[in-house]
């Protein structure tokens, strides 16, 4: 089950995520009160100190940006996997890097 939602999520996120523009904000006014999320800006231990619910969330957000970076639409579960594993350990021995780092560490720069 738990699987399940993961994997929707992150399809989800990988296909809305390739046909939105990449930068929102200088297409579309938004209003000052509006929530905003920098992916840049999430540290490890933002990651790490976060339920298990929302760490799911953040790293199939993830998962589906650099896959829509990189024009990736084949999901390989056991790697996604592997991936999550090796970036949760790097976040737990290094809290001060940001989450953006450590993915571009374990699945390559963005384009």
């Amino acid at each position: 089950m738990r699987i399940k939602s993961v994997l929707s999520a992150l399809v989800w996120v990988t296909v809305v995520g390739q046909h939105l523009p990449m930068n929102v904000s200088a297409q579309t006014p938004t209003p000052s009160n509006a929530p905003t999320f920098d992916m840049k800006a999430v540290t490890c231990k933002e990651l790490m100190l976060s339920n298990s619910e929302n760490q799911e969330l953040m790293m199939s957000l993830f998962q589906g940006f650099f896959n829509g970076q990189k024009n990736e639409t084949l999901l390989n579960i056991n790697q996604l996997a592997k991936v999550t594993d090796e970036i949760k350990n790097y976040c737990l021995e290094n809290p001060n890097q940001t989450l953006m780092s450590a993915f571009e560490k374990y699945r390559g720069g963005t384009q």
